[in-house]
């Protein structure tokens, strides 16, 4: 299989390319936005025209600082809105085909959706984001679809919430972090979701295009929690592996008391249902997740450094 990836420097797409390595049977052109801006669809077959057509063109890249959004809009817009309709198109064109991830944000995550939706949104439920970067992620979407790409190729449109992994900037890593210098950590207990993360997205994907599956689809952890929920299970590996700041203590606090220009979802969680109906297969926990990701001694090392 022959892929090219872009947002090859986030951690989903250093995932892809960990995963790349020990294939021998994959060849995959990964790059950077500096090597391949999505935005400028007119350089696209002068990059691409260096090696073969891909099989498979996984979009990484994204405009992903929420709070930013709110006053970056027309930024974001481009290159969460526009840009994955002209990646779409050109896959069209070359008879290649696509892997786009999205968001949770493209709901409101209400508590009345929460109500209708307990077990997690489904992939048909209303969209209504409530701030400029799910905005700007349902744009992509849309972008995507009026090309056709999904009703006539075995492409897929695949949305997570809360990702995280051993490495790069996320919740996980930044708790990580704050345990061992802080002795007071206050985090929100009043969003529900559960944590994605890199490796089960990477290792659902690749069902999904095993399976010849297209469409919209939900990836992710099963179970839910909250921030807090997350944050005490990092607190506690960190307690065991010896550093954790002696004072530590979790102090739960609602989302009222940790304003952000950008209004965030109260409910989060995604429903994996389809993806089991598609390759058989069900999602792990979360919390089982948060364990492989904080036995990582990478994640560990980096903050000792």
């Amino acid at each position: 299989m022959k892929i090219v990836l872009t947002g090859a420097g986030g951690q989903l797409g250093q995932q892809w390319q960990q995963w790349a390595a020990s294939q021998s049977e994959v060849t995959l052109w990964a790059y950077s936005s500096a090597q391949l801006d999505i935005t400028k669809p007119d350089t696209f077959d002068e990059v691409l025209g260096r090696h073969d057509v891909p099989d498979v063109w996984v979009n990484c890249a994204a405009y992903t600082q929420v709070d930013d959004a709110e006053t970056e809009t027309a930024r974001a817009m481009l290159v969460n809105g526009d840009a994955p309709g002209w990646i779409a198109q050109w896959c069209v064109e070359h008879a290649c085909r696509l892997v786009h991830y999205s968001t949770d944000y493209v709901f409101s995550g209400s508590t009345e959706d929460q109500a209708s939706y307990p077990e997690g949104y489904p992939e048909e439920a209303p969209t209504n984001p409530v701030n400029a970067y799910g905005q700007s992620k349902l744009a992509g979407e849309q972008a995507i679809q009026s090309t056709g790409i999904l009703a006539s190729s075995k492409s897929l449109l695949l949305r997570v919430a809360w990702l995280c992994s051993p490495h790069g900037r996320n919740f996980v890593t930044t708790m990580a972090r704050l345990a061992t210098q802080r002795p007071k950590v206050r985090v929100v207990d009043d969003q529900t979701g559960a944590p994605a993360f890199c490796d089960d997205v990477v290792t659902q994907t690749l069902a999904l295009l095993l399976a010849q599956a297209s469409g919209i689809i939900h990836l992710g952890s099963a179970g839910q929690g909250t921030w807090a929920d997350v944050a005490n299970a990092v607190f506690g590996q960190a307690r065991t592996r010896g550093l954790a700041h002696p004072a530590l203590t979790l102090h739960q606090i609602p989302t009222s008391d940790y304003p952000t220009p950008a209004t965030r979802p109260h409910f989060s969680k995604l429903s994996t249902e389809k993806f089991t109906v598609f390759t058989g297969l069900y999602p792990p926990d979360w919390r089982d997740s948060l364990s492989r990701c904080l036995a990582d001694p990478t994640l560990w090392s980096t903050i000792k450094s």
